[in-house]
Order: structure tokens, then sequence, then C-alpha cells
């Protein structure tokens, strides 16, 4: 038997989960603390450090900045990056940037070990 969950459904699990929307602006405001002024700013940062494991270059840059101006107001980042399937730099930091907000999330859930 296979079970496929859709996103929506980590919102169960608290308040602390963001989905469509919310993810959209956490991914914004995490973004625009890493890459302020379009320039990385916090090197130390989970961004900036996971993209630079595989040579944080001008194009993620970029693209960080591209998706940090684009992120607000919209639904989900999901549909912003469908829109730039194409370009690979861009899924990149998407990614990463899914990746780091949720595990933020996760360690404030309930879904964190030992709670």
């Amino acid at each position: 038997m296979i079970l496929i969950v859709g996103a929506g459904a980590s919102k169960d699990f608290g308040s602390k989960m963001p989905i469509g929307s919310e993810l959209a602006d956490r991914i914004e405001q995490s973004l625009n603390i890493e890459f302020a002024g379009g320039r990385p700013t916090k090197f130390d940062g989970l961004i900036c450090s996971v993209l630079a494991q595989s040579v944080l270059n001008d194009k993620k840059v970029d693209a960080a900045n591209k998706i940090r101006r684009s992120l607000h107001g919209q639904e989900s980042i999901d549909d912003l990056l469908n829109d730039w399937r194409d370009m690979p730099a861009m899924i990149e930091v998407g990614k990463v940037a899914i990746a780091k907000v949720i595990l933020e999330a996760e360690r404030e859930s309930g879904l964190a070990a030992g709670q």
C-alpha cells in the first residue's frame, strides 16, 4: 500500500507548520535576511551555507534575489518555481529555501524529536 500525503497535511501538527502563502512569506523573510542588499550578507545562514557547498555563484545569488522579490503576495512558491522550471539555479535556491523553512518549523512544532 502506498499512501501519498499532500503538503497541507502537516498543518494538522500545529500552526507552526507553514503551507501555501505562509511558506512563501517565510521563504521571502529568510532570503531577505541572507541576501539583503542583493548580495549574501549572512554567510553562516543555512541557505547560503548549503548553496556554497556546490559553489555560491552569481547565478545562485541572482536567483535568490529574484525569488525574494517575486514571492511577496504569492500563494505558493511551487507555482513560482514551476514558472522557472527551466532555470536550474532558481530551482536549486528555491528548494534549499523550502527545506530551510520547513526544518525550522518542524523544530518549533510537535514533530520535533522528544516532544
